[in-house]
């Protein structure tokens, strides 16, 4: 009982801390929740956005290609539909119009014609395109791979060698003369055209002028009333003269790269080929830097109609598809509602600290001496019946009473600070001589009462008794004065001397008060 104030105060304050640190936990574990929950509503509208926002790129990029294959195939239909109506084969009116062409559509790089011509009148082509002013021209082969160079003219029934081009550039000249049917590029889309009598699309390739680059074709039906070559070899309902035009990668895609996001990559490739063969690639826009991500794909035919060009898009959920700002905002938002929630706890809780320190204070005050910090006669009355009622009726102990002498004369000397400093060093002396678990209260102005557990034999509190006595009656210094101090002390047992614990005190006192008597009697006869 010598640290009651601290025990009393500890008690309490434990249970009010062990109460804020549940609320604490509960807050601090609903904030998180609740945090998780928004952060996981924007991020799922973030990525409804990502996909709203991909199928409406997507759906643009293919609008956008559509209309500029939709536009070459008008051009390719127009320049094969002007030399359908030529009455003869000219090709001064092919280069007016292929001018104009290219003029009116700067996309066009080139516009062609190639020539169905059997294998047995070669030369006579050959000498026709010769007095056409082309004095090098001859059917030849090329090399698109290694060292891209000419190679020997396979043998074949029929050839498709190329005998206009426009604009004839220096580095296009020697291509005069080029078999469609012996590049491996060009050779299917062309069978394709000529059988289907429609336009077909050939695999992207380098030109010779090192641009990448695809042709469109486009079969001729031939006019009856033209003249030239014999045409005895040929079925008349067959074309025998077909339009190419040579259109640059970087025209088709142009301006489209640019509107791309950083996570969405794009690839062009030819039906013929497929995704994996960068063979039949146009374009390609990679996205390696956003692997592991969740993405979406789509896939779309520019050319339904035909083997054509595919449009394949993908896009990831990167960090540029987060609205890193409302994320901010929403972390904000959450930190500072934490502190909110902390700063209303420790409010809530310094006010509950604050209470109950005020009601163990109170009940310091009510229990406890509060000059020697000692139970009071209630607290130990109370403490004493406890006692008793938890241990038993075989229970024994007893009650040492002590009553301080000339304490009021101390008082009046040395003053009132002085007497409860008296009291003070008594508390101590008494707490220090008996044992930690034996019970120590004041219960009077000058009296102090130790319940001593457990010690009933005579022998043992006479023991203590002197040990009390030589403690307590030791001078006490105070200021300069060095005050004595004199001890009345009386003996209770339990049950021996009374089986009412409530009793205990009044026959201690009895006793001291006999034991008074007596040595005051021993005085005077002395």
């Amino acid at each position: 009982m010598r640290s009651s104030e601290s025990n009393l105060f500890e008690k309490r304050r434990s249970i009010t801390d062990a109460d804020r640190r549940q609320l604490t936990a509960i807050l601090t574990l609903g904030w998180a929740a609740l945090t998780c929950i928004l952060f996981s509503l924007i991020i799922v509208m973030d990525y409804r956005r990502f996909e709203s926002d991909f199928y409406e790129i997507s759906l643009h990029i293919k609008d956008q290609l559509d209309a500029r294959i939709a536009k070459n195939e008008a051009v390719l239909e127009g320049f094969a539909s002007f030399l359908a109506g030529m009455e003869t084969y000219d090709e001064e009116p092919i280069y007016q119009y292929a001018k104009r062409i290219t003029q009116r559509f700067p996309h066009v790089f080139m516009l062609e014609v190639a020539t169905k011509v059997a294998a047995a009148d070669v030369e006579d082509l050959v000498n026709r395109q010769r007095e056409l002013g082309y004095p090098d021209f001859q059917i030849k082969s090329f090399d698109y791979r290694g060292s891209r160079s000419w190679r020997e003219l396979p043998e074949a029934d029929f050839y498709y060698p190329l005998t206009f081009i426009y604009p004839l550039l220096e580095a296009s000249r020697p291509v005069l003369g080029l078999d469609l049917g012996s590049h491996e590029n060009l050779s299917l889309p062309l069978q394709r055209a000529l059988t289907n009598g429609t336009y077909q699309t050939s695999l992207p390739f380098r030109l010779v002028e090192g641009y990448d680059a695809y042709v469109m074709f486009m079969p001729v039906q031939r006019s009856p009333n033209e003249d030239g070559l014999d045409d005895s070899a040929f079925d008349r309902n067959q074309p025998f003269r077909i339009v190419l035009i040579v259109l640059l990668q970087e025209q088709l895609i142009e301006d489209i790269v640019q509107i791309l996001p950083g996570s969405m990559g794009l690839l062009i490739y030819h039906s013929d080929k497929g995704p994996d063969d960068p063979i039949g690639w146009l374009f390609n826009k990679t996205v390696s830097d956003y692997a592991g991500l969740p993405g979406l794909v789509k896939q779309y035919r520019l050319e339904p109609e035909r083997e054509g060009f595919m449009l394949r898009l993908e896009r990831y959920f990167g960090m540029d598809s987060i609205s890193v700002d409302v994320l901010a905002y929403a972390a904000l938002a959450a930190v500072s509602f934490f502190f909110f929630i902390r700063f209303f706890i420790l409010r809530r809780y310094q006010r509950e600290i604050h209470r109950s320190k005020r009601e163990a204070r109170l009940e310091l005050l009510a229990s406890y001496d509060p000059l020697t910090k000692l139970p009071n006669r209630n607290l130990f009355q109370d403490w004493l019946e406890e006692y008793v009622k938890s241990t038993g009726k075989e229970v024994s102990f007893t009650a040492v009473l002590m009553d301080l002498e000339d304490l009021k004369l101390v008082n009046e000397r040395h003053g009132h600070t002085a007497g409860d400093h008296i009291l003070e060093k008594v508390a101590e002396r008494i707490q220090q001589t008996l044992r930690a678990d034996d019970l120590v209260a004041r219960i009077g102005g000058d009296e102090f009462v130790a319940l001593l557990t457990h010690v009933t034999n005579d022998e043992q509190v006479s023991e203590i008794v002197a040990k009390l006595n030589r403690s307590i009656q030791q001078p006490i210094r105070f200021n300069e004065a060095s005050i004595a101090v004199k001890v009345n002390i009386g003996v209770a047992f339990y049950p021996e001397g009374t089986s009412d614990p409530n009793q205990l005190i009044q026959l201690a006192d009895k006793v001291m008060y006999q034991e008074k008597r007596t040595r005051e009697r021993r005085k005077r006869i002395i």
